[in-house]
């Protein structure tokens, strides 16, 4: 039997109409920051061979830009997009001064540079 998670994904990929999968728990404290961050990262690895990358947000994830914590949300939650729809926006970000205020850190969290 196919979990609830994996139903949503595949719908999601089948569907076309959204270009962003949400997922969130219901329960504040459903886990712990590290334990979304192995769950996200084996998520990952998983849906990579769909050309779908995961993201997490957590209550208590430092994760932040020049102080502003872009991943800190009252519920833990899962992002699921497109690799190359976010390739895109990147790119276009890139022409930009938005990653002038990253640090090479956070940019190395997020995979940059490719």
């Amino acid at each position: 039997m196919a979990s609830p998670l994996t139903i949503a994904i595949a719908q999601f990929v089948q569907s076309k109409k959204h270009q962003v999968l949400f997922m969130i728990h219901s329960h504040p404290q459903a886990m712990e920051l590290d334990q979304l961050l192995a769950f996200v990262e084996r998520l990952d690895q998983q849906i990579q061979a769909l050309h779908l990358t995961a993201l997490g947000g957590h209550p208590d994830d430092p994760f932040n830009i020049q102080g502003v914590k872009t991943r800190r949300e009252p519920y833990a939650n899962v992002t699921i997009q497109s690799i190359e729809k976010l390739k895109q926006a990147s790119d276009l970000l890139a022409n930009t001064r938005y990653y002038e205020n990253w640090t090479p850190d956070s940019l190395e969290r997020v995979g940059h540079p490719r």
